[in-house]
């Protein structure tokens, strides 16, 4: 059977620029016109995706925010987002207003930012077709998001860890990095991630675990890598990936490593 290609993006498919090469790019297509389905999952966002899925001419699904969200563009499935409770969110912020320097998140194409700061402007993702809404989460008209990214401060991350206990039923806090004055979260539902997304795209399209075949590169690909299918792991990614995979890429990422893996497997010369 054609097979379901799931490719993550950052260290994996995206090479040191932030880019897909033409060789990549010519592999893709090659995939396409023998019938494979090609899927990009990421942590980015839906916005920043869908321009990265429009330049590689792809019409197949996708996943982004780290799973939280399936998108289809077959006029035939229903997307799937999952959402965090708005009342909860507001509830939480209130809460925890002291030790939260600021936070954003997106939603199609508008970004809800939390006391905007200047030294994360490289990280809000905008794009020309962004629509900005920037002030207080705990007074404004918020969507349904399914990943929020937080900015706490670093002295009063004690006091932030011991608050979010009462949450942690339902949230799930995922440190991501941090400097001397903040700590760098994303706050979603908790255990929703890529192989959640990855096991209901096959169930939506009717592929089984041996039609399957994952490439990635870090921890939060690691439940996806650890699916009973044919699953690798890239040489530069992390240690965590490449303890879940079956297979390590022969090639890092600025080297093509991701396409040049699924080639072998599915026997092309390109």
């Amino acid at each position: 059977m054609n097979k379901l290609i799931v490719l993550d993006l950052d260290g994996t498919l995206l090479n040191e620029y932030g880019k897909v090469s033409d060789y990549s790019k010519k592999c893709l297509q090659e995939y396409e016109k023998n019938n494979n389905l090609v899927v990009l999952t990421s942590q980015r966002n839906y916005s920043e995706m869908r321009i990265i899925h429009e330049k590689l001419n792809l019409s197949s699904p996708l996943i982004s925010s780290g799973g939280s969200e399936l998108h289809f563009f077959d006029n035939i499935h229903d997307d799937i987002i999952l959402s965090l409770d708005k009342n909860t969110l507001k509830k939480f912020y209130t809460e925890n207003d002291f030790a939260i320097a600021s936070a954003f998140y997106h939603y199609n194409t508008n970004l809800y930012i939390h006391k905007r700061l200047p030294i994360l402007e490289p990280l809000y993702g905008i794009t020309s077709n962004t629509i900005i809404h920037d002030g207080d989460f705990k007074t404004m008209e918020l969507e349904e998001p399914n990943m929020i990214f937080m900015v706490v401060y670093l002295k009063e991350i004690e006091s932030f860890k011991e608050n979010f206990k009462k949450y942690d039923e339902y949230l799930e806090l995922k440190e991501i990095g941090r400097d001397l004055n903040y700590v760098l979260y994303y706050l979603n539902i908790k255990n929703v991630n890529k192989m959640y997304a990855v096991l209901e795209l096959m169930l939506h399209l009717n592929y089984k675990l041996e039609d399957l075949i994952v490439v990635g590169d870090s921890i939060k690909d690691k439940e996806m890598l650890e699916l009973d299918a044919c699953t690798c792991a890239m040489i530069n990614g992390e240690k965590e990936a490449k303890e879940a995979a079956k297979y390590i890429s022969e090639y890092p990422n600025t080297e093509d490593g991701c396409v040049k893996f699924v080639n072998k497997v599915l026997n092309l010369s390109i």
